[in-house]
């Protein structure tokens, strides 16, 4: 297995019922703390429409998402940032990342957040909920067409928990397979080109020793595409040499994520990264909505080094 904590982490999980709980069990909690964003501008809306992105599912109107110009011509100063969320999530999660990067100089034209699929959205579609090839394709997509519709020579993304391992692949490209899907595909070349700086937030890159016991029955810890340690997928993910950035990879991640736990320290830290955010005091969703000023720094400044240990952040 992927790293030399699996025998520990084995011995604690239960079953499917550890699974639930510990994986999916918070999701209410954190939608308490998250509210309505303002959807695609019209401008952004229609450039998608008019060029070919009519059809995929983030632009559905009954999706959470944001991002775009106010006016066809308004200029863009620094580069986009792309969120992409994780399981259970949707556009809504970046709500107050969203807002602390207005507040620190950036414009709605320069933020953008999809919800790529709603089937997560309870606990029964999370649970099936895998690096799907329709996901990893919507994900890609919006990727590609942020950076067109704002003509900016590089953008940002920002990741997490599911959404880390997603965009990974989505940038990396190469060879693909479903198996519940349409079998053997190809996402195209790397684009990591295209990516200034890619921060993955609450990662599992080397798996969830959770999904263990429930790896050959449940999507969402499959041994093909889902985050087994044994993740075919995931293998694939880490033995692509692309990068996901040309200029800087960072992870984020807390001891005290209450959905990863102490095995964040083995499994969020990206393969070739520049650098970790180790944090403590974070859980899962805290990590994305009490961290804006971090992001800020790793995205814009280029600065993991400003975080501390623990950290306690506020506007």
């Amino acid at each position: 297995m992927p790293f030399d904590i699996l025998r520990t982490y084995t011995d604690k999980m239960a079953g499917t019922a550890a699974l639930t709980s510990e994986m999916l069990g918070i999701e209410d909690a954190h939608r308490d703390s998250t509210g309505p964003v303002p959807g695609f501008s019209p401008d952004f809306r229609q450039w998608l429409e008019s060029h070919g992105y009519g059809d995929l599912e983030f632009l559905r109107s009954d999706r959470p998402s944001f991002g775009g110009r106010t006016t066809p011509n308004e200029p863009i100063h620094n580069e986009p940032v792309i969120f992409i969320h994780g399981n259970t999530g949707s556009a809504e999660d970046w709500r107050e990342a969203r807002e602390t990067f207005l507040g620190r100089g950036y414009s709605p034209a320069e933020l953008y957040g999809l919800t790529y699929d709603t089937a997560g959205a309870d606990r029964k579609g999370s649970m099936t909920r895998y690096h799907s090839r329709r996901l990893l394709e919507q994900v890609r997509a919006f990727i590609e067409a942020v950076k067109a519709y704002t003509g900016a020579e590089k953008v940002d993304v920002i990741s997490h928990s599911l959404g880390v391992t997603l965009a990974r692949g989505a940038i990396k490209g190469g060879p693909q397979s479903d198996l519940l899907e349409t079998g053997r595909y190809d996402l195209g070349p790397a684009i990591g080109r295209d990516v200034d700086t890619f921060v993955g937030i609450a990662g599992a890159n080397k798996g969830l020793t959770s999904c263990i016991p429930s790896s050959t029955t449940l999507p969402v810890c499959g041994l093909s595409n889902g985050l087994s340690p044994s993740s075919a997928y995931l293998s694939r993910l880490n033995d692509n040499p692309a990068r996901e950035a040309s200029h800087r990879v960072y992870s984020m991640w807390s001891i005290d994520d209450n959905v990863i736990g102490d095995e964040a320290q083995y499994t969020s830290p990206i393969p070739g990264e520049d650098a970790s955010v180790p944090l403590r005091g974070y859980d899962h969703y805290g990590l994305i909505r009490r961290t804006g000023p971090t992001m800020v720094r790793l995205v814009r400044d280029h600065a993991p080094e400003g975080t501390a240990a623990t950290e306690s952040e506020s506007d």
